[in-house]
């Protein structure tokens, strides 16, 4: 199963993320947090055909946090180096469910443009940011227990 959730994320993530037309990097979503002034001068940027892009490329990114947060919870449960470190399974699917929500301020405010409230900014702003966080978090994670898994291995062959 954990082949598969690798399969699908990256299928998502080269196969389809990459073929949508370029938005010149102004994805609020990549940013680490923005102002509502800085919203909505991005959201006037890209225009009306750029709203619509981020629209469609926003519900394709509904779809994406079940692969990778299932893949790297499935990668941290199953390399765990002892029983108790099952938690740490626990971040990527936190992170799978901020980023669910950070894609539905993006789309609410998407579809509200240009009546956008500096509340609701702050919100989708606040999420955007969390998940910044987690990610490090869980490549961090993902990086030191698959590191430990291969010094284990590693160990058990050489005895």
């Amino acid at each position: 199963m954990l082949w598969v959730t690798f399969i699908l994320m990256n299928l998502t993530t080269f196969g389809l993320f990459k073929n949508l037309p370029n938005l010149e990097g102004l994805l609020v979503d990549l940013q680490f947090s923005y102002s509502h002034k800085q919203l909505m001068l991005i959201l006037t940027e890209i225009g009306e055909k750029g709203r619509a892009t981020y629209l469609w490329a926003n519900l394709v990114d509904m779809i994406f946090p079940v692969f990778y947060g299932s893949f790297f919870a499935g990668f941290l449960y199953r390399f765990r180096s002892r029983e108790g470190l099952w938690l740490l399974a626990l971040v990527p699917i936190l992170l799978a469910f901020v980023d669910w929500g950070e894609n539905i301020q993006i789309r609410a405010m998407l579809q509200a443009f240009p009546d956008i409230s500096e509340a609701q900014t702050r919100t989708a702003s606040l999420f955007t940011s969390t998940k910044q966080v987690l990610v490090n978090i869980t490549l961090g994670l993902f990086t030191l227990v698959g590191v430990f898994a291969l010094i284990g291995k590693y160990r058990n062959n050489a005895e």
